[in-house]
């Protein structure tokens, strides 16, 4: 039953994946989804022929569809990347893909924006100078000096991702 059970969900994944994927490929290490503990569990990613895509995307490996175990960025500018785990122990993994997010300022260049900023606005406005002196890591860009935001609790929908992947560590034993 367990078996049945984990088969159904990585065709069901398997089902899902294409549907989501029309800009990308997915080339699973093994074709039927399977992986023992332990044992390399990976995808080779390529655009499809024609589609258009962004040369990044971002991915997120869930074990058991909650805890993440990995993360990084796809670069398909050279044609394919690749994505890499392993469990230590029966499971499913789950896989999903995004665009990845336009870079930002590096932190010293978001610190130097942030002071010529307020130099401008307290030039523009002296009353703000006092606060400035009062809040002296009060950030006027979003970025990167802003706190990340929380990991929201609920996972986001199948459709909000570009595409998912997954597979199956020692089914029998689940």
């Amino acid at each position: 039953m367990k078996l049945r059970f984990a088969c159904a969900l990585i065709a069901m994944g398997a089902a899902i994946s294409a549907a989501n994927a029309a800009e990308l490929n997915f080339k699973p290490l093994h074709a039927n989804g399977l992986y023992a503990v332990g044992e390399k569990i990976g995808w080779t990613v390529t655009a499809v022929p024609g589609a258009t895509t962004t040369a990044l995307y971002s991915y997120s490996i869930r074990a058991n569809g909650s805890t993440e175990i990995g993360k990084g960025l796809l670069d398909l500018s050279k044609g394919s990347a690749d994505i890499f785990t392993t469990l230590d122990r029966p499971g499913m993994i789950y896989v999903t893909i995004d665009r990845a997010p336009a870079p930002g300022p590096q932190p010293d260049e978001a610190a130097q924006i942030n002071a010529t900023l307020k130099a401008v606005v307290a030039k523009k406005n002296p009353k703000l100078e006092p606060i400035f002196a009062k809040y002296p890591n009060l950030c006027l860009i979003s970025q990167p000096c802003a706190e990340k935001p929380a990991v929201p609790a609920v996972l986001p929908p199948i459709q909000a991702h570009v595409a998912i992947a997954g597979a199956a560590v020692a089914p029998s034993q689940i």
